[in-house]
């Protein structure tokens, strides 16, 4: 399986791009548009806004599992299947990278806990009135 590093300034999480994930593999894994939009939707997850500026009043997008979350901020679709999000669960090993997957919020075992979704209304990212399109599967 081929596989594509996305080397970041150090510190920052690395990134691996997985085949089965990429648009043009030929399986039923949901897949990214393109391997552009899925480091962008990583880097927002990662450096918790849409600048990808290192901020320490910001803080990584992580649910209470420390998984990261990612979305574009128009929220463009990132995924093959009409998908927004990116999802990238956390690694077991600190010196693995990270790699993720475009999906639809709140299918079973995907939902996005209440203080991730409130902290996005409080920066400004989503309004309140998304929350029930969100736990309803529909794109914003």
């Amino acid at each position: 399986m081929t596989t594509l590093e996305y080397n970041r300034l150090s510190g920052r999480r690395q990134y691996l791009s997985i085949q089965k994930h990429r648009h043009n593999a030929r399986n039923d894994y949901n897949k990214w548009k393109s391997f552009d939009l899925e480091k962008k939707t990583f880097d927002n997850a990662d450096y918790g806004d849409f600048n990808n500026v290192h901020s320490p009043e910001r803080s990584s997008w992580t649910d209470s599992e420390n998984n990261l979350w990612g979305f574009l901020e128009n929220y463009d679709i990132v995924g093959t299947n009409n998908e927004q999000f990116g999802y990238f669960p956390v690694v077991t090993n600190n010196f693995d990278r990270w790699h993720g997957y475009p999906i639809i919020p709140f299918t079973k075992g995907y939902e996005i806990d209440e203080k991730l979704l409130h902290y996005w209304i409080s920066e400004g990212y989503i309004n309140e009135d998304d929350i029930p399109r969100l736990k309803k599967r529909k794109r914003l």
